[in-house]
Order: structure tokens, then sequence, then C-alpha cells
């Protein structure tokens, strides 16, 4: 059931933003919705086929990819024009390995072996950083004050409270897992897949609405420096979509 509502949520979230011209607010999230949605459509109409552990960890690795590179392509936007700030979020983003790195050597290793345990370890450590990039870029935007898109802010609030509560949980899930354990393993997925149904419920709503005074306008001179309104064709020179 979660599984069949979390896939009519994204074909909603990815229709909207293709008729409203609002997939240029971020390529990358973008085509995470598709992913997920294409993905978990795969899994739920031929099980037999795309219900695999190689599968599952091929689609799980292509999405940790996905939201680091989304974390990297928001603070771009939000940053590019801005020195001082652009300065703190490249000295965060590079700063995010080492402390993946901490992480990682204080959680316990997986049990799985060859490419599906590489695959499990690689997943973890983008999902980390993902969690570390998202939430820095979050404490920067409001440090600084840059104006954001409201759907950028969207998705720093929901993926990165996501991927904090339960990115750890899962991996640890895994590491851990045996006969003593599987009714805990199942209280984490059952919770793991509730949360991110409601991260998609929340981007649906934001996608939806429509807000007069929809993004925060300062002088001419903040104006200039807004990426993103740029790519929406809001900028000083761009042409109206």
């Amino acid at each position: 059931m979660g599984t069949a509502t979390g896939i009519v949520l994204c074909v909603a979230i990815f229709t909207l933003l293709l008729r409203r011209g609002l997939w240029r607010v971020s390529y990358t999230w973008t085509v995470y919705v598709a992913c997920v949605g294409f993905t978990d459509a795969l899994i739920l109409g031929w099980p037999h086929t795309f219900w695999t552990w190689g599968f599952w960890t091929s689609k799980e690795l292509l999405l940790a990819i996905l939201k680091f590179a989304m974390g990297l392509e928001l603070g771009a936007l939000a940053f590019r024009r801005f020195p001082g700030a652009q300065r703190t979020a490249r000295s965060t983003a590079a700063l995010t390995p080492l402390g993946v790195a901490i992480i990682m050597a204080l959680a316990p290793r997986t049990n799985q072996g060859g490419l599906a345990g590489l695959a499990l370890e690689a997943h973890a450590r983008l999902s980390h950083g993902s969690a570390l990039l998202l939430i820095a870029l979050g404490l920067l935007v409001l440090w600084y004050r840059v104006p954001v898109h409201r759907l950028h802010r969207a998705v720093l609030r929901g993926l990165a409270t996501y991927l904090l509560l339960f990115s750890g949980g899962l991996r640890t899930a895994l590491s851990l897992l045996d006969t003593a354990l599987v009714a805990w393993w199942n209280t984490v997925s059952s919770a793991a897949a509730l949360a991110y149904v409601a991260m998609l419920a929340y981007w649906l709503w934001e996608v939806w609405r429509r807000v007069p005074e929809d993004d925060v306008r300062g002088s001419a001179a903040i104006e200039a420096r807004l990426a993103w309104r740029e790519r929406l064709g809001e900028g000083p020179g761009s042409a109206s979509p």
C-alpha cells in the first residue's frame, strides 16, 4: 500500500513540475522524483523480475547519488553569486566526506559481501553525506539570509529530515539483522516507509499550491544575484517562460 501511494505521489509531483515549468527549479530533484516513481512501479508491477536484492541495491545507490547531486545543485543555485556564502558552502561541501568518514568509522559494518556489500556501503556513505550536506545548506541559508525558492526550502526540509532520521537506522538494521531483530527491522522499515510517503505528500502540497508572493523579493542588487531566478526566466534580462 505504501509503495502504491508513493508511486501516485511521485507521478502527481512530476506531472505538476512539468505542467507548471517548475522542473527548472531543480533538475536533479525532478530526475530523482521520476526515478523513485519509475523504479517503484517496476517493483510493484513485476515483482518476480525486479523485487531482487541486486535491483534494490542498484536502485538505492542511484537514488543516493541523485540525493547528493541535489545538495550540490541547490548549494550552487543558492550561493553562486554570493562570494562570502559561496566560500563557506564550498568549505562545507569539502568537509562533508570527513564527517561521513567519522560516522562510518563509528557505525558497525554490514554483513553483506561482494557487490551487494559494496553497494550498501556506497549507499550508506552517500546517504550520510547527503544528510550532512542538506542540513548544512539549510543552516547556511538561514545564517546568510539568502532568498531561496520555496521548493528549494521544501526539498531541504523534507529530505534532510528524512535522511537524518532513517538513513542511519536503515544501515544499522542491515548490519545487525538476525532472527532476534526481525521484529525491530519491520518496525524501522514501516516507520521509514510512512515517513517517506509523508515527505512526498509534503512535496506535492508545495508543488500544487499557488502562492502570489511565491518567493522573497529583495533589492535589485539582491535580485540580480539569485541564480535560480535566471534559470526560471525571472532574472534581469531573462525572457519570460
